[in-house]
């Protein structure tokens, strides 16, 4: 049986920030921008940046340095 190679992403910006939302859950609904940068492996300002257009959009909170899912998600 072959097995397949893993797909090249189609759109690593939108991939990237749907896998930033994903990490919340019900046991962790709040997340720091450490937090989020170590466990989406990318630089703390390219996570800064995911996470502001995300709080732009309406999809992330932001309050005293931690996030949170918006109302949008």
């Amino acid at each position: 049986m072959r097995t397949q190679a893993p797909e090249a992403p189609v759109n690593q910006s939108v991939e990237r920030a749907a896998r930033m939302l994903g990490l919340f859950s019900v046991d962790e609904p709040e997340l720091t921008l450490s937090e989020l940068t170590s466990r989406v492996g990318l630089t703390k300002a390219t996570a800064h940046r995911y996470a502001t257009a995300l709080r732009r959009a309406g999809l992330l909170r932001a309050h005293n340095g931690v996030y949170s899912l918006g109302p949008r998600v």
